[in-house]
């Protein structure tokens, strides 16, 4: 009877610890702060002098060019071989949404990257989301608002 006691206590111990483990939690990234004990984000934003638009013609310094680079560390480097990483850009015109699109991850020695180009009117409400999940969406979720990381001339 002991040993059945036992084996409740300790199954009821791992579905408790298996829901404490299955939760989201999000984390807003700024110049000063862009790591925590999991994970590290390097962002840099280039503008772009010209870029073309789909009838061939330039516009001049009307985007920027983000460049994100994610590595896990610490403990969270076994961790993160059980999760799903993905990226997300969501642009707004001030309150009003205008897209999102997932980004395009590679992965080099570990470490994730992926680069986005947006015009630079957008920058101001407009962020990305990096997010390590689980099979079933759970997990850490870290953002910013593009504005943040643009460096004033």
């Amino acid at each position: 009877m002991r040993t059945l006691a036992t084996l409740f206590v300790l199954a009821g111990t791992l579905l408790v610890a298996d829901f404490v483990r299955a939760e989201n939690w999000y984390k807003r990234l700024t110049p000063k702060q862009t790591a925590d004990e999991m994970y590290s984000l390097t962002i840099k934003v280039v503008p772009i002098k010209r870029a073309s638009n789909f009838e061939g013609k330039d516009d001049v310094r009307q985007f920027l060019e983000f460049h994100v680079a994610v590595k896990p560390k610490g403990p969270s480097k076994d961790w993160t071989r059980d999760r799903h990483q993905s990226g997300e850009v969501r642009i707004f015109n001030g309150k009003d949404f205008i897209s999102s699109s997932n980004v395009q991850m590679s992965q080099t020695d570990g470490a994730w990257s992926f680069s986005f180009k947006v015009a630079a009117k957008y920058a101001e409400k407009s962020g990305i989301i990096f997010a390590a999940t689980d099979s079933e969406g759970q997990g850490a979720h870290y953002w910013f608002y593009l504005k943040d990381f643009i460096l004033s001339k």
